[in-house]
């Protein structure tokens, strides 16, 4: 894959996989591949907890302007900063917020050798298990050393759960129709995590006990799911990626997928045009990508209004 400059550079699949096929890999492992080979780029400079606080472009420009006072021109200004975005209310006013789903996913994780050896999980108990009104994706990964070996790896699941819209509202995480953050393990109340817990009193075994065992620690996440299917993807020299662009179910299997997607596409609008044809570039990309994103968003949508029972 050629950069902007020219230059050779791995494609992000590559990137993100390490040069292997994994059938199912956790995240916090391709978000490490992702940061190191940013890191190491020297075409890229890293800023951490650099808040943006608006984001703006003139004819011939495009900046992001930071809480520390601080603005950053550019030539072009592209938003891959998730379902919340700043830069999308700037791309399009007319539809700018992702929506509520009406569920949630309870997502945890924590290392086998942390349970009970009677939780420790047979070699293909993984997958996907429905229960009541709940539904369960579950895998057990490689540990650190690299083992499969029970007592070695690390489990994992996601927990879609239609029945704490209330909570949500309550505990303000979810706003009218907009989700406004994440549940962090410390931010998730003990009645919560016991009404959790008495739901899963059906679910097989071992995996309520792992669920109420990752709670007990500290190790689950409450993340609202939010949907928006996008009207553009650019607006003169602003573009929109990933999670700014397109918010789908995580039923879907194709938010990461379509990411990179979006920055591949972006990558060969690019090839051979200089900086005062940013406009007409980002206009080839969303000519690519906007209709194949809606389709997308689209096709989960179907699954969240009869799981949520909206």
């Amino acid at each position: 894959m050629l950069r902007f400059d020219g230059t050779e550079a791995p494609s992000l699949r590559e990137v993100a996989s390490g040069g292997r096929d994994h059938s199912v890999e956790p995240w916090f492992r391709i978000h490490g591949r992702l940061r190191a080979a940013a890191a190491a780029d020297p075409l890229i400079e890293l800023r951490d907890r650099a808040a943006v606080v608006d984001v703006g472009q003139a004819d011939d420009s495009a900046w992001v302007d930071l809480a520390t006072g601080e603005r950053i021109t550019a030539a072009l200004v592209i938003g891959a900063d998730g379902h919340r975005s700043i830069v999308r209310p700037c791309v399009s006013p007319e539809a700018s917020h992702a929506r509520y789903a009406g569920y949630l996913l309870w997502v945890g994780s924590l290392h086998e050798a942390e349970l009970p050896e009677e939780l420790w999980l047979p070699e293909s108990d993984d997958g996907v298990m429905e229960w009541g009104r709940g539904i369960l994706f579950a895998h057990a990964f490689a540990g650190d050393d690299g083992s499969s070996a029970p007592g070695h790896r690390i489990v994992s699941f996601a927990l879609y759960d239609a029945d704490r819209g209330p909570a949500m509202r309550r505990l303000g995480v979810v706003e009218g129709t907009v989700v406004q953050h994440s549940l962090r393990p410390a931010d998730i109340p003990a009645d919560l995590v016991t009404e959790v817990a008495a739901g899963l009193a059906e679910w097989p075994q071992p995996w309520a006990a792992i669920i109420r065992a990752a709670f007990r620690r500290g190790r689950v996440t409450g993340t609202p799911i939010a949907e928006f299917v996008p009207t553009r993807l650019v607006h003169g020299r602003l573009a929109l990626v990933g999670n700014a662009a397109h918010v789908p179910t995580p039923m879907t299997g194709s938010g990461f997928d379509e990411s990179v997607e979006d920055a591949e596409s972006i990558r060969t609008a690019f090839a051979g045009a200089g900086t005062g044809d940013v406009p007409a570039a980002l206009r080839r990309y969303e000519a690519e990508r906007l209709m194949a994103v809606q389709r997308m968003v689209e096709s989960g949508q179907g699954f969240s209004r009869s799981f949520a029972g909206s």
